[in-house]
């Protein structure tokens, strides 16, 4: 499996991009534990080296996993190494993998947590047209954190990785429709 963006290749994450990956001494932990996935139609996880095209240096790591923490809900996660950061790579990896996610392996909705300092991952998230949903805790580095927890369900067909540069397909906008349900909710 390989997925093509205009200034990216996402490819399945391997033993040998970890070194590149490790070079970044500002990496959370977390990038450490992530298990290599490797594509399997029976299994919708895909754990995918982020790689520029220009250059074919190793930028980041894109994952759509089950989450345990989440009751297995797929995960929609992503790390840009420090010098990368800031130059829209980790929004274009988040549709592409969304693009996956939804029209090659089937699924019908992923989720995303964040810790609430995180200001960065958040922006990427909801440009991706997740809505924040509550929170969820559960442990982060052995400790207990509180994480804003967001969600994004398909609701139409996206025509290719790179679907919301071609503006064909815009995330609807689902806060007033969770904000409607909750009311309805707190009638019952």
């Amino acid at each position: 499996m390989q997925i093509e963006t205009s200034r990216l290749t996402l490819r399945p994450f391997t033993e040998a991009d970890k070194e590149a990956l490790f070079k970044d001494n500002k990496q959370p932990s977390w990038v450490r534990h992530v298990a290599v996935e490797f594509y399997d139609v029976n299994k919708p996880c895909a754990s995918m080296t982020i790689r520029l095209k220009s250059s074919g240096a190793v930028i980041g790591h894109v994952f759509v996993n089950r989450k345990p923490e989440l009751a297995d809900e797929l995960e929609l996660g992503y790390y840009i190494i420090g010098e990368y950061r800031g130059c829209g790579y980790a929004s274009e990896a988040g549709r592409a993998m969304i693009w996956w996610a939804f029209e090659k392996a089937g699924q019908k909705v992923l989720s995303a947590v964040i810790l609430p300092e995180n200001k960065a991952s958040r922006r990427v998230i909801e440009k991706l047209g997740f809505i924040q949903n509550g929170s969820r805790r559960f442990a982060y580095d052995v400790i207990e954190h509180e994480f804003d927890y967001f969600r994004l369900y398909h609701t139409d067909h996206l025509p290719g990785p790179e679907w919301d540069t071609k503006t064909l397909y815009q995330p609807e906008p689902m806060g007033s429709f969770f904000d409607a349900r909750a009311e309805g909710y707190n009638k019952i």
